[in-house]
């Protein structure tokens, strides 16, 4: 895994000189899921992150045993593997860019 995440860096590094180079824009969303540096302040990403906090919210009042908790998990890590468990609480910013 180390030399996939290793390789991802490289190609959105690429990806970005390449954007600059064209004088194409990345998003600060885009941006943060490349490792490059990003505004933190940008509106779209601060709207993700109050989605995530929201189901956060909602995922660390109940148990692993609620019919909810697959529901919420599905929604905040989207990305993860049916199998996923994480024991509440559990805190993150925007949860989509969480796998496993």
């Amino acid at each position: 895994h180390r030399h996939g995440n290793h390789l991802e860096f490289l190609y959105e590094l690429f990806r970005h000189l390449y954007c600059i180079s064209l004088n194409i824009t990345m998003t600060a969303k885009e941006q943060m899921i490349a490792g490059l540096p990003f505004d933190t302040h940008d509106e779209t990403l601060a709207q993700e992150r109050a989605y995530a906090a929201r189901i956060l919210q909602k995922l660390n009042a109940i148990t692993m045993e609620d019919e909810q908790y697959r529901t919420l998990l599905n929604q905040l890590l989207p990305n993860a593997s049916a199998q996923c468990m994480i024991r509440p609480p559990f805190f993150c910013d925007y949860g989509y860019n969480l796998y496993r």
